[in-house]
């Protein structure tokens, strides 16, 4: 208790593609290094565990007495895998797997058809959103389309009152033309009568000064 201990534990890459991944612990009690890996296809790499106790393991009546069992978790973007790390109350940990491989290509096949689904599912909820968006955007163009439709209606409306009005002006003023034009022709005849009324009254002063 409260001293340190390591051991190594030997990943070999059995694909025929490199991968990357990162090496976690869930325990506070382990710690593992390198925790970002990259393997090329069939090779391997030595990663130390190191294990530090703050306190005595719980002691259990069983042949498994002081012993606790930790999880390593190896994560990359096709596949999640993981091993077991036994740590013992006594001097040393004791890996159930010195040696572990990262999976076939059956599953490593698998894992990617998984991968490309949940991708392929994110695209369409990312595309999916984005429709939503051009929805909402298309429904206020519309919408604004809509009122501009009203106010052009309005203005149309008020145009053909105000055509209305201006024939209604013009009728009245085609009525005062005509009465105009009756008016100079009943002023042309008054005038030739006129006219006449003075050439007979010259006519009469002419006759009276001749009897005279």
């Amino acid at each position: 208790v409260g001293k340190s201990q390591s051991q190594e534990v030997e990943l070999t890459n059995n694909l025929t593609a490199p991968v990357s991944f990162r090496i976690k612990t869930i325990s506070t009690r382990l710690s593992v290094a390198p925790t970002e890996i990259h393997l090329a296809a069939g090779q391997a790499i030595s990663i130390k565990i190191k294990v530090l106790l703050a306190k005595s393991l719980p002691k259990k009546a069983s042949a498994t007495a002081g012993q606790v069992k930790e999880i390593i978790n190896l994560t990359s973007e096709v596949f999640e895998q993981k091993f077991y790390a036994i740590l013992n109350s006594g001097p040393t940990i004791v890996s159930n797997k010195k040696e572990t491989t990262l999976g076939d290509e059956k599953s490593l096949s698998q894992t990617k058809k998984g991968v490309i689904i949940n991708r392929d599912m994110k695209q369409l909820s990312m595309r999916n959103a984005e429709l939503e968006q051009e929805v909402v955007h298309l429904r206020e163009e519309l919408e604004n389309c809509q009122m501009k439709c009203q106010n052009l209606e309005e203005e149309n409306s008020e145009l053909a009152k105000m055509v209305q009005e201006t024939r209604a002006k013009l009728e009245d003023q085609n009525k005062l033309e005509e009465e105009l034009i009756k008016a100079k022709e009943r002023n042309a005849e008054f005038s030739e009568l006129l006219q006449k009324q003075r050439s007979q009254e010259e006519y009469l002063a002419e006759m009276k000064r001749l009897l005279s």
